[in-house]
């Protein structure tokens, strides 16, 4: 196999191991990356934004439902909410 090949099986298990959690989560990553990819300091208004996103995903039924799932060992059951 070679590089080329290795880097496809390698991306693609990546992508389904992140398909794999709550979507809202994914979104909510999604748009902190795209906040933090400037590599500069964070003004106070991109602070205040990416913790309001993780208050959303703090804040759902996703997230109660992951901790739920974790505790009783079992996969959970997203729904994007």
């Amino acid at each position: 196999m070679g590089p080329a090949a290795e880097l496809e099986d390698f991306t693609l298990n990546l992508a389904h191991q992140i398909a794999t959690n709550a979507p809202l989560s994914i979104a909510v990553m999604k748009e902190q990356l795209r906040i933090l990819a400037g590599a500069r300091p964070m003004s106070p208004q991109s602070f205040e934004r990416v913790q309001g996103l993780r208050r959303v995903v703090y804040d759902s039924e996703d997230y109660q439902e992951g901790i739920r799932a974790f505790k009783k060992k079992r996969k959970p059951v997203f729904r994007g909410k």
